[in-house]
């Protein structure tokens, strides 16, 4: 249906634009193409001749799909308003327990007004701050006035006010991520903040609230609560997160969680050795500039740059050259890191190609779970060997559980490779020419995936496990990795395809109803 919807357009869009114009044929079909998105009045044919097809192709898809009009329009349909969502957030964003706020006035008073989002007066001013930025001094709208170079950097702190009003100039204390928050026994209005580690304290007059509208950032006086607001005047306080509050009572905000960890690595020095102290205030820059980024200084005194994948690592690479060292820098090949894991005591053939061999202890025995830890498996309503994961929004939970097969299992997956490879082959030509009532008779591999079944149910018969024993072959979604190899992804959701055949006839009827023929004939393919 993602293909159908949303990607068939796409690649349409780039496979027509590919192609350079020869004739008044090819701009036939890219002024059919441009009616067809709607975008007819606003790509010339000057932009659908240009010799770098890139540059056509670009054109269009800015005006048919901007970013910023698509993702804007959609956190507005979809997000809930920070009034609703901090209601169901509170109790996740403090790294403090509920209950323990609620044993204090003060601290009742702060989660309360944090969680209803208050922006009266008297509330006390929350706000994370979720990084650093790094911005030239010109796109504050007052750099002029308050007297700065328009090539300057800027410290810019990105973050939301989720409490309360914040104000141009007002005093605040910065709790850094590791502040656990201050007794509940203890007066707050008796603590010298001077005493309280983890917690400075920024004087009135120094912080200034701007609004982000694209590049620029317009001066505010006050931000109210649910609004998300740059901060200039925190570089001597913040580096990279931190919970801005007007009262002791508040607990640090917890971190942002990132899905991706920097993986790519690449040792950085200058071409100029004189230059090396521009460039270690150039990687400072960088590493509170961004959030995901790591720096390093090696035992050999190399500095490394780590970042999430090449293209990340590019960006960090320039920005160090252009914007914060400004200094010929060399860059290393990537360097590789070694991951350590845990892994069951014996291990197939496939393992044996990428494992140390000097680490493997021939004497566990693998295979049985222990009946105790079946139980637990088995447990469908508090499986704690389960891992749960819930959409935003709360509709959907996405339930999985990892269990190690047993060695003959594994070697038999690898074994069958190519069979494997085979079936999936297949599986996606039937399902590529839409023939859905072909007879599983007809196909030529029917005997070798037969016996391939029967191979693997009584490998799993032989482990003495219930739990594989009674694992439904006939609901194997995927193999793995990359579709071949001796992982194998099952499908156990209780009703699924009573499910998906409800979901898939109400997308019918949805698509019938606007009258999308096509779109209707390609839904559940």
């Amino acid at each position: 249906m993602f293909c159908s919807f949303i990607l068939d357009l796409i690649w349409a869009t780039y496979t027509t634009v590919a192609k350079p114009v020869k004739s008044d044929t090819d701009m036939d079909s890219l002024r059919t193409l441009t009616r067809q998105l709607r975008v007819a009045k606003l790509v010339s044919d000057r932009d659908l001749k240009h010799t770098d097809r890139k540059l056509a192709t670009q054109a269009i898809m800015r005006k048919w799909l901007p970013l910023s009009t698509a993702v804007l329009k959609m956190v507005t349909r979809i997000l809930p308003s920070p009034v609703t969502a901090q209601v169901k957030r509170a109790q996740k964003l403090c790294i403090v327990s509920s209950e323990r706020l609620e044993k204090s006035s003060q601290h009742a008073q702060v989660f309360h007004s944090l969680k209803s989002c208050q922006t009266s007066k008297n509330a006390p001013v929350v706000v994370y701050i979720c990084k650093v930025i790094s911005v030239a001094a010109n796109v504050l709208s007052d750099y002029r006035q308050i007297g700065l170079a328009s090539n300057v950097e800027v410290y810019v702190g990105v973050g939301r006010v989720y409490s309360g009003i914040l104000q141009e100039g007002q005093p605040l204390y910065v709790m850094d991520p590791k502040f656990q928050g201050i007794s509940e026994d203890v007066d707050i209005d008796t603590v010298d903040p001077r005493t309280v580690k983890h917690v400075t304290q920024i004087g009135g007059g120094v912080i200034k609230p701007y609004i982000m509208m694209g590049r620029e950032l317009h001066k505010l006086n006050r931000v109210p609560a649910g609004n998300i607001v740059g901060i200039v005047g925190l570089q001597e306080h913040v580096l990279k997160t931190a919970t801005l509050s007007s009262t002791l009572a508040c607990p640090s905000l917890t971190k942002m969680p990132y899905q991706a960890k920097p993986i790519v690595r690449v040792a950085v020095e200058p071409e100029d050795p004189r230059n090396f102290g521009a460039l270690e205030a150039g990687l400072q820059r960088l590493y509170r500039s961004d959030p995901t980024v790591e720096v390093h200084v090696q035992e050999t005194g190399e500095h490394v740059v780590v970042a999430l994948g090449e293209l990340h690592l590019e960006r960090c690479i320039k920005d160090l050259r252009e914007r914060f060292a400004k200094v010929a820098i060399q860059v290393s090949e990537p360097l590789v890191g070694f991951r350590e894991s845990i892994v069951d005591g014996t291990v197939s053939a496939f393992q044996e190609k990428i494992v140390f061999k000097g680490l493997l202890n021939p004497e566990t025995d693998s295979s049985a779970l222990s009946n105790r830890e079946e139980a637990a498996i088995a447990s469908d309503a508090h499986d704690s060997k389960a891992a749960l994961g819930t959409t935003p929004d709360g509709t959907l939970t996405l339930r999985m559980r990892a269990l190690p097969l047993p060695v003959e299992t594994a070697k038999l997956l690898e074994e069958s490779a190519l069979l494997i490879k085979r079936i999936e082959l297949s599986k996606k030509a039937a399902h590529e020419s839409g023939d859905k009532d072909a007879s599983a008779d007809d196909n030529p591999m029917v005997e070798d995936i037969v016996a391939f079944k029967q191979k693997l149910a009584m490998s799993l018969l032989a482990s003495e496990s219930t739990l594989l024993e009674s694992l439904p072959l006939d609901k194997i979604w995927s193999y793995g990795p990359r579709r071949v190899g001796p992982n194998v992804l099952v499908n156990n959701i209780t009703g699924y395809y009573s499910l998906r055949a409800n979901i898939i006839n109400k997308l019918r009827r949805m698509c019938s109803e606007r009258g999308d023929v096509k779109k209707d004939q390609d839904v559940g393919k």
